[in-house]
């Protein structure tokens, strides 16, 4: 059984459209990013999610 999630991550074909919608939307915290390739956002709990992106021929 599964108690707690520390870390999810996520891949995204589109980062600024993803780091608008977990930053300005859903109002996380960003606490790292990597030259557009991936970005950290923390929680209130303070659980991870990493954005990654893919190129969109990656995306299926």
């Amino acid at each position: 059984m599964i108690k707690k999630v520390a870390f999810i991550g996520h891949r995204v074909q589109d980062m600024e459209r993803a780091k608008q919608f977990y930053g300005d939307l859903l109002g996380l915290k960003k606490t790292a990013e990597h030259e557009g390739k991936w970005c950290e956002f923390d929680t209130p709990e303070e659980n991870g999610v990493m954005l990654h992106e893919i190129a969109p021929h990656r995306a299926k």
